[in-house]
């Protein structure tokens, strides 16, 4: 499977998401589907392609979420989208190593889940699995100042990633 054909099964998968992921490997449970990656070189423009279509993803042994598999793979990378994964890591080491894609289930909480004291922006935040960029610090008052108003406290938060 090129690129591509392989972007186009990912979409597939995820939208609309009424279909069972249900994988066709031996001894795979349901509840996700793995999908053939080529082994070739330059799998980081696979990454940066799933990232500019599905956004930041999580990455790091401690951001990311609970995945099939995970004894099996060394997942790097998982990208949210709706009640779905997709997961992108490496099976085995040495010459057996090789690209890994998945997509898998993914629970996501409802609003009367959450904390009572928890923002609109934690919802958010919760609710959609968003994973904020450090744009580093901003001089809010030095941006109002150039635009001549105010702006609500509630944008500054989501700008900074973080909680009002």
């Amino acid at each position: 499977m090129d690129d591509e054909q392989l972007l186009t099964a990912v979409a597939e998968i995820l939208w609309p998401d009424l279909r069972d992921l249900a994988c066709r490997e031996h001894g795979h449970a349901p509840g996700h589907v793995c999908l053939s990656v080529s082994g070739r070189a330059g799998l980081g423009n696979l990454v940066e392609t799933l990232s500019g279509r599905y956004g930041e993803p999580f990455a790091g042994f401690d951001r990311l979420p609970p995945l099939p598999l995970s004894g099996q793979v060394d997942w790097r990378y998982a990208w949210p989208f709706s009640n779905r994964w997709v997961a992108f890591g490496r099976t085995g080491q040495g010459e057996g190593a090789g690209p890994a894609l998945m997509i898998a289930l993914r629970s996501t909480p409802v609003a009367e889940q959450l904390p009572a004291e928890a923002s609109w922006l934690e919802q958010l935040v919760a609710v959609t699995g968003w994973v904020p960029r450090t744009a580093g610090q901003v001089d809010w008052a030095a941006v109002e100042s150039r635009l001549g108003t105010p702006l609500p406290s509630d944008y500054k938060a989501t700008r900074e990633g973080g909680s009002r």
